[in-house]
């Protein structure tokens, strides 16, 4: 899985994880990634600050 999302554009990655999408980017309130922990390693490696990324709080 981690190299599809290396292959993947930037651009595509963060559209992937926004709120509302059936894999968005999903933290639980203390800071855990419960969804998108591929997309963001790979979006770190590439110097995204990925803490600026809009998110679903799951309780």
């Amino acid at each position: 899985m981690l190299e599809y999302w290396r292959r993947q554009s930037t651009a595509t990655i963060v559209e992937s994880l926004q709120p509302g999408r059936v894999e968005s980017l999903q933290v639980k309130p203390d800071g855990r990634i419960m969804n998108g922990n591929t997309r963001i390693k790979v979006l770190e490696e590439r110097g995204v600050d990925v803490n600026r990324l809009p998110l679903d709080l799951t309780p």
